[in-house]
């Protein structure tokens, strides 16, 4: 009886746990710009990192992203708690493994003003907060350019495959 009961209360907690989601991004889709898949992709980064929660991971298709189409040398990408953004995909992979960071390059580019000059660009390209210690961040084969990458954290942030270049001076 008390196995049963575990098992039941385990079930009941189980279905409160939100579902690991997959956001897609990709620049050059055509379709809904909701993030959903790769055809309805969001066309813009900022879109999927404003809807990903702890456990989603958000996939990113060849190309340069930007943190704004403005002007604001503030903003950045905010990589939320326990969210992996990965790079590296031609935009019609099904998983992981199916990429090629390579052929593939994933850019998230601080240079939002002049292009070349370093004086205009965004202080930090991204922008890695540690809220708590239970979800692990992953930055996965994307190339950070122009910029710092900014952490509030000396711990639970995973880089791989990353390549970062061209720090900007402020």
């Amino acid at each position: 009886m008390k196995n049963l009961t575990l098992s039941i209360l385990f079930c009941c907690c189980a279905s409160l746990l939100p579902a690991q989601q997959i956001w897609y991004v990709n620049y050059a889709a055509l379709g809904a710009n909701n993030g959903s898949n790769w055809a309805d992709a969001y066309k813009d980064l900022q879109n999927a990192l404003a809807e990903a929660h702890a456990g989603d991971q958000i996939w990113v298709a060849k190309g340069t992203c930007f943190p704004t189409d403005g002007i604001d040398r503030a903003i950045s990408f905010n990589l939320p708690t326990g969210v992996g953004l990965y790079g590296g995909f031609e935009g019609s992979e099904g998983s992981l493994n199916q990429r090629n960071a390579e052929t593939n390059a994933t850019v998230l580019s601080a240079d939002i003003g002049v292009v070349g000059v370093r004086t205009d660009n965004s202080y930090h390209v991204v922008t890695i907060y540690r809220r708590d210690g239970l979800h692990r961040k992953r930055l996965d084969n994307m190339q950070p350019r122009y910029s710092a990458l900014q952490f509030y954290s000396q711990q639970w942030w995973v880089l791989w495959g990353c390549i970062v270049q061209n720090w900007a001076k402020s």
